[in-house]
């Protein structure tokens, strides 16, 4: 027969166990809650996610995309600069951008990319948890 002591051991394993799989089941749910809806833009040879995926802190973020499907700030760049008539989602948007800046990104600082139909601003922090609802990451894919 078994102690008091082991069946209260037993029973923290299982509890632990079962906040794993809770912790898994609900990143699970987030990555099919922010499964990204891709609009072609051959003039670039990408897809760009049609929403920002905001909410969430950078790391975050990065639990539910790969560092590389987020789109960089030249590429936003380049989106800016196509017919906003045929591409209106890049007339006003803000969006965190990853930091290809190996000093910046050892030291885990982000950079913001803000822009609007008359300006850009692209702003670097050292904080990688900071959150706002309003920023987000733009996912992009190159076309096959």
């Amino acid at each position: 027969m078994k102690s008091k002591e082991q069946i209260k051991s037993e029973i923290a394993k299982l509890q632990e166990s079962l906040n794993k799989i809770e912790e898994q089941e609900k990143i699970e749910l987030d990555r099919n809650k922010y499964k990204p809806i891709y609009t072609k833009i051959p003039e670039l040879n990408i897809k760009i996610s049609q929403q920002i995926y905001n909410g969430k802190t950078y790391s975050e973020i990065l639990k539910l995309v790969k560092e590389e499907q987020i789109a960089t700030y030249e590429i936003l760049q380049k989106c800016r600069n196509l017919d906003l008539n045929k591409y209106p989602q890049f007339k006003d948007f803000l969006a965190f951008v990853p930091n290809p800046d190996k000093i910046s990104k050892d030291n885990n600082y982000v950079t913001s990319f803000d822009a609007n139909s008359n300006w850009a601003d692209l702003y670097c922090s050292w904080d990688p948890n900071c959150g706002s609802p309003s920023l987000g990451v733009i996912l992009f894919r190159s076309l096959k």
